[in-house]
């Protein structure tokens, strides 16, 4: 929308002064107005008579205090300078407007810096069309937006999409960007390339786009009761309320059938159980078995003791 709304304004400035050179036909656009169904409301006879007032060839004498003191109705530079080629200088040549252009643009912009959209808007009113049509289309850096558009092709590829990503890198100033808004909508079809796509992210440093792979994949598991598989996306983005989540379903199904599956995640998972207090329970608990299980009870029954005193242990 916002790149829509820039378009129309460019191209209304474009034709005002390189195309449409007809003096504006006040009366004719009145006469056409007072026809519509609605001509007789305040709206209509509001604009009526805005039109009617409207300074054509009159001198104004439009006070410079008056536009200061009306700034900040202003939106933009350009809407200041309307209003004031409107009532201070409403015969001023389309030639000339580039130097009251700068003046307005001083004003709302006292630092000097000038957006892109500022410097097509002033090649206009310079009437340089050459300069317009090279800034629409590829900006100031002709580079960035020919390896923007050579990697956008590569990334919508189903086996190039990678080397798109080298290309995007190249691009310093917006690349990063681009490459954040195709890996949250690209669509991950298997285990391989939510691990491509997560090597991608580690490399540079993309925390969000790293969350929300692995709950992506960690949910597919979820709904597939693949519990040890999902843990282990859960895990690697450090969510603590789905790995919370995970810990639970464990537990309800060691009550259920009074065994643990997936042992071997279950047995090391290291430093990752601390991410939460239920997780560090189902780890030690299975630890607790594991050395009963080895008739190591001395051990066995330490842990035991130190999880009911710690009270880590759920309530049921």
């Amino acid at each position: 929308m916002k790149i829509f709304n820039m378009t129309e304004l460019i191209w209304s400035l474009c034709e005002i002064l390189w195309i449409d050179l007809a003096p504006g036909q006040l009366d004719k656009v009145r006469i056409l107005l007072s026809h519509n169904a609605a001509a007789r409301t305040d709206a209509f006879l509001s604009m009526d008579e805005v039109l009617r007032k409207m300074p054509i060839f009159n001198i104004l004498c439009g006070e410079e205090s008056v536009f200061a003191h009306i700034k900040d109705l202003c939106e933009t530079w350009y809407h200041m300078l309307v209003s004031k080629m409107l009532y201070q200088r409403p015969t001023v040549k389309s030639v000339d407007l580039h130097y009251y252009a700068q003046a307005s643009m001083d004003e709302f912009r006292g630092d000097g810096r000038m957006s892109e959209m500022d410097s097509i808007l002033l090649s206009t009113l310079e009437f340089d069309v050459h300069q317009v049509i090279k800034d629409c289309r590829f900006g100031h850096n002709l580079r960035e937006y020919l390896l923007l558009d050579y990697a956008t092709s590569l990334m919508s590829h189903c086996s190039l999409w990678q080397v798109g990503v080298d290309y995007l890198d190249q691009c310093h100033d917006t690349g990063r960007h681009y490459l954040e808004q195709f890996i949250d909508n690209m669509p991950i079809e298997t285990e391989r390339k939510a691990h491509k796509l997560l090597n991608i992210c580690e490399k540079r440093n993309m925390p969000e786009q790293i969350k929300s792979i692995c709950k992506v994949m960690g949910m597919r598991c979820l709904k597939n009761q693949r519990l040890g598989a999902a843990l282990s996306w859960f895990l690697r983005s450090k969510d603590v309320a789905f790995a919370t989540l995970i810990a639970e379903k464990f537990l309800s199904e060691y009550n259920e059938h009074g065994e643990f599956s997936n042992l071997d995640l279950l047995d090391n998972l290291g430093s990752s159980m601390l991410i939460s207090h239920r997780l560090t329970f189902l780890a030690k608990y299975r630890e607790y078995h594991r050395l009963y299980e080895e008739r190591e009870l001395y051990a066995a029954g330490s842990l035991l003791l130190s999880l009911l005193t710690s009270r880590l242990a759920p309530r049921e």
